[in-house]
């Protein structure tokens, strides 16, 4: 955020662990719910189940979730072995139900982080790409197309 600009935190929920923080306030009259995660790649459903839970509860008027989740694990990550598939499906049907959708991932379908899909990944390349993901409200409708002049 610019620091010219005013935000009014109301409420900040955070984890014992350092995995998430959630932050409720207003910009400019408008009610914003801001989630920043860290999913270890160790991290059990429940994590993601009990944190979407909350974000169900706690989220107020547009909520932003940013973070390294791994919600694609064929391109998300440079490992060769794909052992937490189960993991990502489960998290993108968690994202669905609550109406969540990965902007990135949305505007760039087979890309890492903004680099050409190559069969052998750059030496430097160490995490996933980033989530972006934006609730909507029931009535809205959300395509690449929209996206790439908002």
């Amino acid at each position: 955020m610019a620091n010219n600009l005013s935000f009014e935190l109301f409420k900040e929920i955070k984890d014992k662990e350092g995995r998430y923080i959630i932050l409720k306030g207003k910009i400019l009259n408008s009610v914003l719910t801001f989630v920043c995660i860290y999913a270890p790649p160790n991290s059990p459903k429940s994590f993601f189940k009990d944190l979407f839970d909350l974000i169900s509860v706690e989220a107020d008027g547009i909520c932003i979730c940013a973070g390294d989740l791994i919600l694609n694990y064929n391109l998300d990550t440079t490992t060769q072995t794909r052992w937490k598939t189960h993991i990502s499906r489960h998290l993108n049907l968690t994202l669905e139900e609550t109406g969540l959708v990965d902007v990135w991932r949305l505007l760039h379908p087979r890309q890492l982080l903004g680099l050409p899909i190559t069969r052998t990944p750059p030496s430097s390349w160490t995490s996933g790409s980033p989530s972006l993901l934006v609730l909507l409200a029931p009535s809205t409708s959300l395509s690449r197309s929209s996206l790439e002049y908002a």
